[in-house]
């Protein structure tokens, strides 16, 4: 006999109640006593920092927790099922029908050694559809979700679709067995800012049309008070604010959820809210680079040359924050490489820094992924001692230098003797700043260095470069997709479409002025905290 019961409720697609997450027999538990309730076609939020518990809520109700986990509750009701009775396969079984989920990155979660066309045929024909019914549906869905030719982009690979392509698939493939509840877990991170709003877009569309429910697990709380309906905020495992996405971006309850909103950064407080001297009163900084009609060709297919930047002119002066922000393919990335001398010039004269030093010791750089940079065999000391060796610091010194460098970038000097893993993102963030240091640069290239980053953190390592900034004189080109960062940070903008820079300018002035319309576009497409 089939254990799972029919509900009355029809609108209600999701109920918990009271819902336990523990490892082990006495393990901690890593979501405590959390009820959720969601309808048709609605969009909720689960918000809270790293360790709040909310990915392993989602992971919960999509019974994709490890075997360790044992799931505890008085409730749980999926699609109008009851299945508080039902054994952990039927469970299983259910929700895998009517629960799907999109991950944060989404070439891991798709084969590179398989078409996308194959993938989503995979996964309509586990629901027992036949092969042509599959191939019929699957282009159907490419269209669905708006990807170009739907008949052809099937025959594409993975690497050889964009970012924002990429995560039109896996929506695809999350709508192949028509769920009635999406789980998508910080679906836009790393995305720039116009991509983010047509996936963004393209979920509401779909919600609007099908009547599909959406569970948004995300620290952009921008983007959150923008397009969810309700929100819940979770801290260390219990859920300690819920309401209507207005009620709780506009009169807050909980200290924790101002914390979180107050964090994000606001363009009303330009550097911080730190005073700066006014235009005039202070001496021109000098001059510490100057790139002047620099060009980067690239051999493509057949002998054709592509150009990565086409005649790209900027200069940085001591002590100025630059933020450089242009969607994917824009060539900032290529610029960045160019510049640590990770990729050569058409010219090598079209770049000149001053004074004179090799690039490799005149410019550091400090990537998004700390972990990916980090040796995750070595302790802290011994990378940052290392770098010093590098540049010829003498034994004697080490050691204390390496301490400075922790104390410059706020961590304990016991930090010296830990590992990659046993730091959080922000302090490993912090750490990858400390090794640029130790090479005594006079400029430092930041690549996204806060994009995967809860607010909170985020914000305090916006504050520390801006410290940074004040105490050592440092230059610094902030690369970004973060509007709302770079009118924190910057004094400067550089706005990059298809390898050249087509606006720059004091950073009010982009914002209040844009002259390029893509720059107006990419204003207008940035998730800015809607509270109204």
């Amino acid at each position: 006999m089939n254990v799972l019961s029919q509900t009355l409720d029809a609108t209600r697609v999701v109920q918990v109640n009271d819902l336990t997450v523990r490892y082990g027999t006495s393990g901690p538990m890593a979501v405590k006593n959390v009820s959720l309730r969601l309808g048709k076609g609605e969009c909720l939020a689960i918000v809270g920092e790293s360790g709040s518990g909310k990915s392993t809520l989602g992971l919960a109700l999509i019974g994709y927790l490890p075997a360790t986990a044992r799931l505890i509750y008085e409730r749980l009701s999926i699609a109008g099922r009851e299945t508080s009775q039902a054994s952990a396969t039927e469970r299983r079984k259910w929700w895998g029908q009517r629960i799907s989920m999109v991950y944060q990155s989404p070439m891991t979660a798709l084969n590179p050694l398989m078409t996308v066309g194959a993938q989503l045929r995979e996964a309509i024909r586990g629901s027992s559809r036949d092969r042509d019914a599959a191939a019929k549906r699957a282009i159907a869905i490419f269209r669905q979700v708006r990807l170009p030719e739907p008949e052809r982009i099937g025959t594409r690979y993975p690497h050889q679709l964009s970012g924002g392509q990429l995560q039109r698939v896996v929506i695809a493939m999350a709508l192949a067995n028509e769920p009635d509840v999406i789980i998508m877990d910080e679906p836009t991170t790393g995305l720039d800012v116009r991509t983010e709003r047509a996936i963004l877009e393209l979920i509401d569309r779909l919600r609007a049309e099908t009547g599909t429910a959406i569970i948004l697990i995300s620290h952009n709380l921008g983007l959150v008070s923008r397009h969810a309906d309700r929100v819940m905020v979770m801290l260390r495992g219990e859920l300690v604010e819920e309401g209507p996405s207005r009620a709780v971006f506009g009169a807050p309850r909980h200290a924790y959820t101002r914390k979180l909103i107050d964090a994000i950064p606001k363009g009303d407080l330009a550097h911080g809210g730190r005073t700066r001297a006014p235009v005039g009163e202070a001496p021109t900084p000098r001059q510490v680079l100057q790139v002047s009609d620099l060009d980067v060709t690239f051999r493509g297919s057949h002998g054709r040359q592509v150009k990565g930047l086409d005649k790209v002119s900027f200069e940085l002066r001591e002590g100025e924050i630059l933020a450089l922000v242009g969607e994917s393919g824009s060539g900032k990335t290529t610029l960045s490489r160019v510049l640590t001398g990770l990729h050569a010039p058409d010219r090598p004269d079209s770049i000149d820094i001053r004074p004179a030093r090799p690039r490799s010791a005149s410019i550091a750089m400090v990537f998004q992924d700390p972990t990916s940079t980090l040796n995750p065999a070595r302790s802290i000391g011994w990378m940052l001692k290392r770098t010093l060796k590098l540049r010829g610091v003498p034994r004697t010194e080490r050691d204390g230098r390496a301490r400075a460098l922790l104390r410059d970038v706020q961590l304990p000097e016991t930090y010296l003797s830990r590992r990659p893993g046993q730091l959080s993102g922000g302090e490993r963030q912090r750490v990858s700043i400390a090794r640029a240091l130790a090479q005594d640069p006079s400029i430092m290239i930041l690549d996204e260095p806060t994009s995967a980053l809860d607010v909170s953190v985020q914000k305090a390592i916006l504050e520390l470069m801006l410290d940074l900034r004040e105490r050592h004189r440092m230059t610094i080109l902030f690369v970004t997709h973060d509007l709302g960062v770079v009118r924190y940070i910057a004094d400067r903008v550089a706005v990059m479409l298809q390898g050249r820079i087509v606006e720059t300018g004091p950073t009010e002035e982009i914002f209040l002025r844009p002259a390029h319309g893509y720059v107006r576009d990419l204003i207008s497409a940035s998730s800015t905290l809607r509270v109204q």
